[in-house]
């Protein structure tokens, strides 16, 4: 699922660098805003934002 809330999105634009963000900081921004870590990924592949340092190893 994708999130849709503007104010979600906004703070992940924000929080990226040259179209990456870190998987610290999305799991931050997702505990802050209180939303599932879950739907994440897809939110910001729409979004046109890397995740990178996975700290899974998922994406590099």
């Amino acid at each position: 699922m994708v999130i849709k809330d503007e104010t979600v999105r906004e703070k992940f634009r924000n929080s990226s660098v040259d179209g990456n963000i870190t998987c610290s900081e999305c799991i931050e921004i997702a505990k802050n805003m209180d939303i599932p870590t879950n739907e994440i990924a897809s939110t910001l592949t729409e979004m046109h934002i890397k995740i990178i340092k996975c700290q899974l190893g998922c994406f590099q």
